[in-house]
């Protein structure tokens, strides 16, 4: 059987960039219904990278350290920064998935002048209403994050979709709200199996496994609804891997990237022999 074509498939990198300590708390929403006493409790902050001969694709963006440290986060590297010790020079990105417009997720996007923003109608329409200056809604983006996307969509690059994408073949965007009205995951495949990148559809495996909302929520039956679709796609076998968006043990499980200093995984990773054959261009490892 011949092998899938050269675009089809993907490595996967998971880049942790910040992180934070918190508690139980300040982190499940109503906490004190479950009758747990609380207790700290570690979030990591990641941007993810889809690549193969063929395209890469950056999924979300991060924030810059000088907005993390003002929002009481860790920053361990910048995501800019630590995208082209990885190959990925985001001056030469032709295209960028925003999950939603936290400022975690999409700070830095005036670093990729020339990519495609692709995010959900939802989420970008959402933004640009009177409900961001809402402190429960808006405290958790940037003025200077939507300032970019308004450039990025005055220079005619947001494309947007509805419920479902495949902008490219491997990799399907879906919505599922909840965190965010736009909120989205992505689907993408790898010759480990269908990666499922969550982003803050689940912030936290125990989210999924437990059916524990976070704190941050914009439509509660909607969260419900990703939590449980996330879960039915694991359990169906339609996804080998769920990447969520702050769990710490997420990158402790995966196998390093080498030079990657400790805070890069890979899933599905070409060897230098997979990477000539699918004519890649990215720096072997």
């Amino acid at each position: 059987m011949p092998p899938p074509a050269a675009d089809d498939l993907y490595e996967v990198l998971v880049v942790k960039y910040a992180e934070f300590a918190t508690t139980r708390r300040d982190v499940y929403l109503h906490y004190d219904l479950y009758g747990e006493p609380d207790g700290p409790i570690e979030l990591a902050y990641y941007v993810w990278i889809a690549r193969n001969g063929a395209r890469t694709v950056v999924i979300d963006t991060g924030f810059r350290p000088s907005v993390g440290r003002a929002r009481g986060r860790t920053p361990l590297q910048d995501p800019v920064e630590a995208c082209e010790r990885v190959g990925v020079r985001a001056a030469t990105v032709r295209d960028v998935v925003l999950t939603h417009a936290h400022f975690d997720h999409a700070g830095c996007l005036d670093a990729f002048p020339d990519a495609t923003v692709h995010m959900t109608a939802r989420e970008h329409e959402f933004w640009r209403g009177g409900l961001r200056s809402r402190i429960l809604l808006g405290g958790a983006v940037e003025d200077a994050d939507l300032a970019a996307l308004d450039r990025a969509r005055s220079e005619g690059r947001i494309a947007v979709f509805a419920d479902r994408s495949r902008p490219w073949p491997g990799i399907e965007l879906v919505r599922v709200g909840g965190h965010t009205p736009g909120q989205c995951i992505a689907l993408v495949e790898t010759l480990e199996g269908t990666v499922l990148i969550a982003s803050d559809a689940a912030h936290l495996d125990e989210e999924i496994d437990r059916d524990m909302p976070f704190w941050l929520v914009a439509d509660l039956p909607e969260m419900y609804e990703g939590l449980r679709l996330i879960r039915d796609l694991r359990a169906s076998g339609r996804v080998a891997h769920v990447l969520t968006g702050h769990d710490p043990a997420v990158l402790a499980r995966l196998r390093p990237l080498p030079g990657g200093e400790g805070l890069v995984g890979v899933i599905g990773g070409f060897s230098g022999e997979e990477r000539l054959e699918r004519g890649a261009i990215w720096p072997a490892e």
